[in-house]
């Protein structure tokens, strides 16, 4: 039974813990780093309560979109240690704990942690509910593939002066069908061949009823592999143009003229890309003609970054 908490610290767990979900899923480290600190200090003697390894969970998922992938390992590692294995929170940092592992390119850990995600996802009784879990995870897995293929050890630096005279080129000679065709065509084949793989094995993992509804083709199309690359990018690179406190969101939302004249984007992409060594030119000028083409407010709300577990209140 679990032991009902003292009132002030309800009152404080309902400020703190909406703003570190919201910082786990912008990959916000440092201000999750901050309230992990404060809500800690609220359990100094229960170290192990579970609204504890919840709030350990976001922090180290914040840490995994920041791409600091061995202290996000060593956290959830920690957390299933802890955790009751019939819980919400052990089931989270096994899945984010197989995620770590595809971004690390270490596929025989993670298709473990993958199985025993799923197979766990697929004892929850709501379809509705079921259907929406395994539908996220998967998606999250083809992207981490993807990710995980673009890595490039010695991946060079992106100048974004060329950055953007190549992506204004691209906007006024080719379509968006076009472009990601030859960003796809520039892609490793390795990636394709790791997300049919990967997707295929969850996918098996389901009960027969739900494999019907995330069946996937038995190839996977150049333009499609392209747009899914972009995709990944523009994923990881979300708050670099999003966040609501930066120049280059407030000259974007503002529809300042210079912004489109000076490689805002282009600096943006070039950093993300430094970031998560990925070392391929076509695909950050593929990202930055695509990003030209939003307005702030549409770009920022329809790749808005979905957690990899559904919230009970959230509806899909």
């Amino acid at each position: 039974m679990k032991q009902k908490l003292p009132e002030n610290i309800l009152q404080k767990l309902r400020v703190l813990e909406p703003k570190l979900r919201l910082s786990a899923k912008y990959g916000n480290f440092s201000e999750a780093e901050r309230i992990i600190k404060i809500i800690q200090s609220l359990f100094i003697n229960n170290r192990n309560h579970y609204r504890v390894l919840q709030a350990k969970n976001w922090f180290f998922q914040a840490a995994l979109e920041d791409n600091r992938i061995d202290f996000a390992i060593r956290g959830f590692e920690s957390v299933r240690i802890r955790a009751n294995d019939n819980t919400r929170t052990y089931l989270e940092a096994t899945i984010l704990l197989g995620i770590c592992h595809l971004r690390r390119r270490e596929i025989g850990l993670a298709k473990k942690l993958i199985r025993e995600s799923i197979l766990r996802i697929n004892n929850v009784t709501s379809d509705e509910r079921r259907h929406q879990l395994q539908k996220r995870i998967i998606q999250r897995i083809e992207l981490e593939c993807i990710l995980g293929q673009l890595y490039t050890e010695s991946a060079q630096i992106l100048n974004p002066e060329d950055l953007h005279k190549e992506a204004v080129q691209l906007l006024q000679t080719k379509s968006d069908q076009e472009i990601f065709g030859m960003v796809g065509a520039n892609i490793p084949q390795g990636a394709l061949e790791l997300t049919q793989e990967i997707k295929n094995y969850s996918v098996k993992l389901l009960p027969i009823r739900d494999q019907k509804l995330l069946a996937s083709p038995s190839s996977i199309s150049v333009y499609e592999l392209g747009k899914k690359a972009v995709e990944t990018v523009k994923r990881v690179g979300w708050r670099a143009v999003c966040d609501p406190e930066s120049e280059i969101y407030n000259l974007w939302k503002n529809q300042v003229p210079e912004f489109f004249n000076k490689g805002y984007f282009a600096s943006a992409v070039a950093a993300t890309c430094a970031k998560f060594s990925i070392g391929l030119p076509i695909l950050a000028v593929g990202v930055v003609a695509i990003l030209m083409k939003y307005s702030a407010a549409e770009f920022c709300e329809r790749f808005r970054p979905q957690d990899i577990m559904i919230s009970r209140n959230e509806k899909g």
